[in-house]
């Protein structure tokens, strides 16, 4: 159903980007760098007021904002704080992409590359920290 499906050169391509992954031990790699991201996102977000969750596996991760921790009460949809927490991290020079739908929607995602060092997921959650901060503070 799609004009690349089954392609003998997407094929090819698919084959050896799975050769080099295996070859450079990139999932392996991928477990241990996203064992540190959660590490870094926990020692950030575990005392913060608006962060209810850290979640996610290997290098996917997300944070679920809300207006307050105690009840786990969301923002009101209106003031599309997502947007503005992606906004802020644009600003920032680091892409996260939201996340989450109906009940849990204010959910901020980001899935760096297998390659990526400690001081970019370093960067990554320093930048994430400000941009909740001061996306939320432009509520008030």
């Amino acid at each position: 159903f799609n004009t690349f499906g089954a392609h003998p050169s997407a094929c090819a391509a698919a084959v050896e980007v799975l050769n080099i992954m295996k070859e450079e031990g990139l999932v392996a790699e991928a477990a241990s760098k996203g064992a540190y991201l959660h590490g870094q996102l926990h020692a950030a977000f575990d005392q913060h007021p608006h962060v209810a969750e850290v979640r996610g596996r290997g290098l996917l991760a997300a944070i679920e904002v809300v207006e307050d921790k105690a009840d786990l009460a969301p923002f009101d949809q209106s003031l599309g704080l997502t947007t503005s927490i992606v906004n802020e991290g644009l600003e920032r020079g680091v892409f996260y992409y939201a996340g989450g739908t109906g009940e849990v929607r204010d959910v901020i995602c980001m899935g760096p590359a297998f390659v990526v060092s400690e001081r970019q997921i370093d960067d990554m959650v320093e930048n994430l920290v400000a941009a909740v901060d001061a996306a939320v503070a432009k509520l008030s």
